[in-house]
């Protein structure tokens, strides 16, 4: 076997064992622990800001619940988090999970609103995380 060949199949075997191991490009990030209660806040410019409770269960990345009795889907891919909450339109919640903190943008295209930003603070009760 020639020199040339055999660095060639090293380095293919190198890089089978990072997939491997460490997984490749392309795939989700392990998803943000988001399930619990959570203080929710959405602001639109020129209006007060709107404050209900989140709640949140995950299986995965899939996330399910309520915001304000509405209810709540969506994913979570890292850190990136995306739920739609079932109101007239449906708005659109896009944002960053950070520990017990979550902020982002939304919007609902059924309502006067056109959108504004969020953010969340985790709730501990007394079951805590």
């Amino acid at each position: 076997m020639k020199k040339t060949s055999m660095v060639g199949c090293a380095i293919m075997m190198a890089a089978v064992f990072i997939c491997a191991f460490a997984g490749c490009g392309g795939g989700s990030s392990t998803p943000a622990s988001v399930a619990g209660n959570w203080e929710f806040k959405d602001t639109t410019a020129g209006h007060a800001a709107n404050s209900s409770v989140l709640i949140l269960t995950q299986n995965g990345s899939q996330i399910s619940g309520t915001l304000g009795g509405a209810p709540v889907t969506g994913v979570v891919d890292g850190n990136s988090i995306a739920m739609t909450v079932n109101l007239v339109g449906g708005a659109v919640y896009d944002g960053t999970v950070s520990g017990s903190q979550m902020s982002g943008t939304w919007s609902n295209a059924g309502a006067n609103f056109t959108g504004g930003t969020w953010t969340a603070q985790e709730l501990f009760l007394t079951s805590g995380k």
